[in-house]
């Protein structure tokens, strides 16, 4: 049961969850656990009579010899679908990656009634409208949670019914049994952990002893398998009140890492992260959907969170919400950080009819401008300060300015036996001009006129030698 409230009034709504965890082991709606270990897509979840066009399926691998893990899960949900993935790094770390309508996304992250939140180990994503949420970790632990008041008696999956008895329900409405298996013969310290004191407090209240069997199974040549049952205990024991703070008996194998500067807690239970029972909890968005600043805190009756930054990753970088960049691989492309992700920009060059020789490429290598030899070499307004006599002026005048162009002359030579092609080289000089006059402020504050050449235009002359 969870406790619901609008603002006003609280009351207890009950809900449907079916949890999935090791190679994989089901416990279903209706509280049966079973087994399934097939390598396909399976479907967990479906509308017996489509309302939402909810679907809710499960992505299995061979994970190894003797089972499948969950690979993943597929969300469909009115017009929307959402995936969540778990991934190895190239550094044997697993994450959870997360995309809708086949666009990566980084959580925090809301849309068309979808909302997409995470924490160092589990991503979950909600559907508030029919108050239910689906979650999965990178140890191949998911979790689905359903409201009772939406779909009583109204999907079928492996999942089984909401509200029923029945484990897993297949189309046209047959039960399927839990299938026994014999527990393989192999030890697996890992799983002793269930019986460490750490799980003492928990035991009195929670039966674990189906979790450990499971365990022992998923672990019998790989340890690491064993983690998604030694979370689903811990699971449980939150569910009752009781943090257990396990992952460091399991001597780094179950570890979870954190970006740098942040430590990994598992029973944190100051006022800036706690919520009652350590149940997980809406953060990042305020009462009326409005994102928090990067280390703000807020309270209120139930719980508080501290609110992680959005960021960007691209090509091993890291940028912040608003940050704009260029990859000097794609001249002709900008790229900025928004709350969906990364952002490319194409910039759209003029279209532009000349000689390679006469391009003007701008700062980024990405557009070019064309620009005739001559107007490249023509009159530039420049500051000079002339002097006579003792008395100074400081004017502005034209001055032939811009590039000229050597052309091979007609004329070439023999030099030690090469032939050696004569170059006419040419400079920017005056064309046309006339005589101005300019006057001088003198040390004994009179004043003095003279007379400067004005430059009206300019061409490439041959160099004067």
């Amino acid at each position: 049961m969870t406790k619901v409230s609008d603002g006003c009034c609280e009351e207890w709504k009950c809900d449907c969850v079916c949890e999935l965890y090791g190679d994989p082991h089901y416990t279903s709606f209706g509280g049966i656990d079973f087994d399934f270990l097939e390598n396909c897509t399976y479907v967990l979840v479906e509308e017996l009579n489509p309302v939402y066009n909810l679907t809710i399926a499960v992505d299995n691998f061979y994970c190894r010899p003797r089972g499948s893990c969950v690979k993943g899960i597929i969300l469909k949900y009115k017009m929307n679908t959402a995936t969540l993935y778990i991934f190895e790094t190239a550094n044997g770390e697993k994450t959870v990656e997360v995309s809708f309508n086949s666009v990566t996304i980084q959580p925090p992250f809301e849309k068309d009634g979808l909302r997409f939140e995470s924490t160092e180990k589990k991503v979950f994503i909600h559907l508030p409208e029919i108050r239910s949420f689906i979650s999965l970790t990178p140890y191949n632990t998911l979790a689905v949670s359903l409201a009772m008041e939406f779909f009583l008696n109204k999907i079928q999956g492996q999942c089984g019914e909401c509200g029923a008895a029945r484990s897993c329900v297949r189309k046209g409405g047959p039960t399927t049994s839990p299938s026994p298996r014999t527990a393989p013969i192999c030890s697996n310290k890992l799983c002793d952990l269930l019986n460490h004191q750490v799980f003492s407090e928990c035991r009195k209240n929670v039966s674990l002893s189906v979790i450990k069997k499971n365990c022992e199974f998923d672990g019998c040549g790989n340890k690491n398998a064993s983690c998604s049952a030694l979370e689903k205990a811990a699971e449980d024991c939150k569910k009752k009140g009781f943090c257990i703070d396990w992952r460091n008996f399991t001597d780094g194998i179950c570890e979870t890492t954190c970006e740098e500067g942040l430590v990994y807690e598992e029973c944190r239970n100051t006022n800036d992260d706690y919520c009652f029972s350590g149940e997980h909890c809406q953060f990042c968005i305020g009462s009326r959907g409005e994102l928090r600043l990067p280390g703000e805190k807020w309270a209120n009756e139930s719980c508080c969170y501290i609110c992680v930054e959005r960021t960007c990753t691209y090509q091993g970088k890291t940028y912040k919400v608003g940050d704009q960049w260029k990859d000097s691989n794609y001249p002709c492309m900008s790229l900025s950080c928004t709350l969906e992700g990364v952002k490319t920009n194409k910039t759209v060059c003029p279209v532009q009819n000349c000689l390679d020789e006469d391009k003007v490429w701008d700062d980024q290598k990405c557009c070019f401008t064309c620009t005739s030899r001559k107007s490249q070499c023509s009159p530039k307004m420049t500051n000079i300060t002339t002097t006579v006599d003792s008395c100074t002026a400081v004017i502005e005048v034209p001055v032939c300015k811009g590039q000229c162009y050597s052309q091979p002359s007609t004329n070439s030579t023999m030099k030690s036996g090469i032939l050696e092609v004569h170059q006419v080289c040419k400079c920017c000089e005056t064309l046309d001009s006339e005589k101005r006059t300019m006057e001088l402020s003198c040390q004994d504050n009179s004043k003095k006129t003279i007379n400067y050449e004005y430059v009206k235009t300019c061409d490439c002359k041959i160099c004067k030698k």
